[in-house]
């Protein structure tokens, strides 16, 4: 009888276990959006003790095509000393023809070894887009990252996770490396990403229906103030590009690319792959060549850069492409040359967020946007203080507290505008500047 109990425990427990086993499956991170037309998406996917991965359409008209890619090479880097392991997805969908530019979104499935987990949803690009957030440094602190920040200030995300935009800009220091720590091997590096993208508030921000596209600057690149000699940018720039899916320039080195969203263009630019301190390089002459292709083509209204460095604030001590000079002069050069409008400049890195204009030295003011920090510590917390005057910066513009950016370009009796407003982690508009697009060359 004894003998007969343990064996009836022993099977009791042994179902207990594998039905736990089997059941724990779940979706750890995202589906993130990447990359949208009215044609496609891209998405990625971290999933946790997942034999399997299905979509199914929730309708039977209009259907679309699925193709899903799984990163095996990434996922073994995502193994533990645990049971499960983590595994990337990266379903491509492809909206049929004749559906094309029919629906502003999708409705689809998501099912896990067999099992329905959840309903999900496509947002579709559209010319009709105009309203853009973006935003950079956002520091999260897991494991030993901790001890540089015990606390983590991750509202903002939550708050973003609202705003009604189809598109979100993440403008580098998405994630921070540190160096002798996170920086030791590609496990490092992974398990560091996968602990941002499991924090509950960005993760609501980045599966939030928003078409993520990103570009990265020094602490998502390697050590603070780092260039392209770094000894493992092979290493972090694979991580870079397993954890998001961004519409790369194909057969080209570094992370630059662009793509257009109803009447604006953007160029995101690498400052990181091809920067050679010293002066002497901050893009490099490959993707400087390509930028000035694409913006001498482009028929956008707005065409924005963004650079991880400020183009105008020159102040002593920070990055700058002040510290690039002749590159520097040679990009706006070739802007006033060709009489090329609509072109202005975005960049993150200060933590702190304003405007600098320079006015009288081009075809038309050069403005640079400067949008930081989202969650990293602030000037007040770091001992930097209130910069003195900046000739060029906007009066008011100056921004100290946690912040995200919005685009808006506007419509009106008067013309078209563009609209940046600095908002805070509450949803709070800080500051707002109007530019009339006839004062960009128009």
């Amino acid at each position: 009888m004894r003998i007969l109990n343990f064996l009836t425990l022993s099977c009791s427990l042994f179902l207990l276990l594998y039905s736990g086993a089997c059941f724990s499956q779940k979706i750890v991170s995202g589906p993130i959006q990447g990359h949208t037309t009215d044609t496609s998406a891209v998405f990625w996917v971290l999933t946790k003790n997942t034999l399997s991965f299905n979509i199914k359409e929730n309708f039977s008209s209009p259907s679309y095509n699925v193709v899903i890619k799984e990163d095996t090479m990434c996922s073994a880097h995502l193994k533990n000393k645990k049971a499960y392991k983590y595994t990337l997805y990266f379903p491509t969908f492809k909206t049929p023809y004749a559906a094309q530019g029919k629906h502003s979104f999708y409705n689809y499935s998501v099912f896990l070894n067999g099992v329905k987990y959840n309903d999900y949803k496509i947002t579709l690009s559209s010319q009709k887009d105009s309203v853009f957030m973006f935003g950079s440094c956002a520091y999260i602190g897991k494991g030993f990252s901790r001890v540089y920040r015990p606390w983590n200030m991750t509202k903002i995300f939550k708050t973003m996770s609202k705003v009604k935009t189809k598109n979100m800009l993440w403008m580098g220091d998405n994630v921070y490396l540190i160096l002798n720590h996170d920086l030791k091997s590609t496990k490092s590096i992974y398990r560091r990403y996968v602990g941002v993208r499991k924090q509950k508030n960005m993760n609501k921000l980045l599966s939030s229906n928003k078409q993520h596209y990103s570009t990265w600057d020094d602490h998502d690149f390697g050590p603070n103030n780092t260039d392209g000699s770094y000894e493992k940018a092979a290493l972090t720039t694979a991580a870079f590009n397993n954890f998001w899916v961004n519409p790369m320039t194909k057969n080209k080195k570094g992370i630059y690319y662009c793509f257009k969203k109803g009447d604006v263009s953007f160029f995101m630019t690498d400052s990181r792959t091809f920067k050679i301190n010293g002066g002497s390089s901050l893009l490099g002459e490959e993707q400087l060549k390509w930028l000035k292709k694409e913006l001498l083509t482009s028929k956008a209204t707005l065409k924005v850069v963004i650079l991880s460095n400020q183009l105008i604030n020159a102040v002593e001590g920070h990055e700058s492409y002040y510290d690039f000079e002749r590159e520097r002069s040679g990009l706006i050069d070739f802007i006033n040359t060709k009489k090329i409008p609509g072109v202005v400049f975005f960049s993150g890195d200060r933590h702190h967020s304003e405007i600098n204009v320079e006015l009288d030295q081009n075809y038309y003011p050069i403005y640079d946007i400067t949008c930081s920090a989202l969650s990293s510590p602030r000037p007040k917390l770091r001992g930097w203080g209130v910069e003195g005057d900046i000739p060029t910066r906007i009066e008011g513009s100056f921004i100290t507290k946690h912040n995200y950016g919005l685009l808006v370009l506007k419509n009106s009796t008067a013309g078209k505008s563009m609209v940046v407003r600095f908002v805070n982690k509450n949803g709070v508009p800080l500051y707002e500047h109007e530019i009339p697009i006839t004062k960009l060359g128009y």
